[in-house]
């Protein structure tokens, strides 16, 4: 899958020269690979071929112009072509693809993107759950959205009572599990359970933490992280999430999980070089949409840009006759910086 990301030059903001291959973004040479890891990948946007490289007045203007146009041209095309918006609404998904045809084929808001989107045909392909390790699916809790957005709203902190905690990157979340009737409980627990085996995973699994996640207007932007901090646990756990309100989903990773298994053990050095943020996408969802993935599978929440809470049920899963995870624990390859 790695030909996704060399093919996609202009998506993600890289100058290239006439054959196509990467170039420096100031002089206009060639430059080869950055990675530690794999000599065969490119370098981050905006890489020089030499710390000194200084362009000419003549390059950096058309270097300027180059990008510029590079990258309103790649957003132009793949939102305003009628022909890859027909292809891809006409198009069933793929077996296991991890973005529904509903999910896919909505769009934001002009001017509202937080993130630059994969071309539609990339986006298809890169978004599986055998392969990357998540599944967003369009309304499918439609009718146990509302129950749990009900709940919150009985949720309240009282003197000596606090049922919403406050967490890093300024969101707040409560235990539902304490708070919900057994039989919302019971059917959300089924209904994940229910895309999971879809998926073809094996064993028995029990649910673990269940919280209500609550995030105010500006906050919620998280560090690339992975749910489980111990590769070989990570593998076998689960998380399921249900949007209780519109908003834009979990940023999730472009990069397939054969990759990005080695970022437990990764340096911070390397993984900001492997895991940058702008390798990862966030869609718009709708209050009911679910999103189900492997807990060692790279992401972050991204802010909250509406003027309203959002609301999201976390619910966790293990396999059975496992100790269950610390879900306050996780692993994260950049580091992160307690409050």
């Amino acid at each position: 899958m790695r030909w996704l990301f060399m093919s996609c030059h202009v998506c993600s903001g890289y100058r290239t020269d006439t054959t196509g291959k990467q170039a420096c973004e100031l002089c206009g040479r060639r430059i080869v690979g950055y990675s530690l890891l794999n000599p065969t990948e490119m370098h981050p946007a905006g890489r020089k071929c030499n710390p000194r490289c200084k362009p000419g007045r003549e390059s950096a203007s058309n270097n300027a112009h180059a990008d510029t146009g590079a990258i309103v041209g790649a957003s132009a095309a793949a939102s305003d072509s009628p022909t890859t918006a027909a292809a891809a609404a006409a198009s069933p998904p793929s077996a296991g693809a991890g973005v529904t045809q509903n999910a896919v084929s909505r769009k934001r808001p002009a001017g509202e993107q937080i993130h630059r989107p994969l071309a539609p045909a990339l986006r298809n392909a890169a978004t599986t759950f055998s392969t990357h390790g998540y599944l967003l699916q369009h309304g499918a809790a439609a009718d146990l959205a509302p129950r749990w957005m009900q709940l919150t709203s009985q949720l309240r902190d009282t003197p000596g009572n606090v049922v919403w905690e406050r967490k890093r990157n300024g969101f707040t979340q409560a235990n539902a599990e304490a708070h919900a009737p057994t039989d919302l409980l019971e059917r959300t627990e089924q209904l994940a359970l229910a895309q999971l085996r879809a998926q073809g995973v094996p064993g028995q699994l029990e649910r673990g933490d269940v919280k209500l996640l609550r995030t105010a207007n500006g906050k919620g932007e998280q560090e690339v992280h992975m749910d489980v901090p111990e590769a070989g646990q990570a593998r076998a756990c689960y998380t399921f999430l249900i949007y209780l309100t519109a908003t834009d989903s979990t940023a999730l990773c472009q990069r397939p999980l054969t990759e990005t298994a080695r970022a437990f053990r990764w340096s911070q050095t390397v993984a900001a070089l492997q895991l940058p943020k702008h390798f990862f996408d966030s869609f718009p969802v709708d209050a009911g949409d679910t999103l189900l993935f492997r807990a060692d599978a790279p992401h972050y929440g991204v802010a909250n840009r509406s003027s309203t809470p959002r609301f999201v049920l976390f619910m966790s899963f293990h396999p059975a006759g496992t100790a269950r995870p610390d879900t306050e624990q996780q692993r994260y390859p950049h580091g992160v910086v307690d409050p």
